[in-house]
């Protein structure tokens, strides 16, 4: 009888165990399922992530492009302003000296009628012995 209740009672432990490893396994796989639901979600918001950033990244690349072409625009136009604003200085210049040039002939012409002069008597200008200009 003894031996019987060993027996028995060792069976009771068995299947108290069992159970219990059992319920272990059932509570492993309930975590194992779990973590693989979390680690699914976790790739999936990294791709997602990855797609952003790639499309961030070709936004970036086509930003700095037209940064760049902006940047030779703007080079470009004040290279243009500086040459107008030196052709206008020439031009001015040129109108200066024509009133100038004008003014001094205006001026000596007088000045030459006063005294009686010509252009002619200076050797400027030659004339023949007809009197016509050479």
């Amino acid at each position: 009888m003894l031996n019987e209740e060993l027996r028995r009672d060792a069976l009771v432990n068995s299947v108290s165990n069992a159970d219990n490893l059992s319920e272990t396994l059932e509570r492993a796989h309930k975590t194992a399922s779990e973590t693989d639901d979390a680690g699914e979600t976790i790739l999936k918001s990294l791709s997602q992530q990855k797609h952003r950033l790639l499309s961030a990244r070709a936004a970036a690349a086509s930003m700095e492009r037209d940064m760049e072409s902006s940047e030779r625009k703007l080079r470009r136009m004040g290279y243009e302003k500086c040459i107008q604003r030196w052709m206008w200085h020439v031009v001015a210049l040129c109108i200066v000296a024509a009133l100038g040039t004008f003014a001094y002939f205006k001026i000596t012409a007088d000045t030459h009628r006063k005294n009686g002069r010509h252009l002619s008597d200076y050797k400027i200008i030659d004339r023949d012995e007809t009197g016509k200009f050479v």
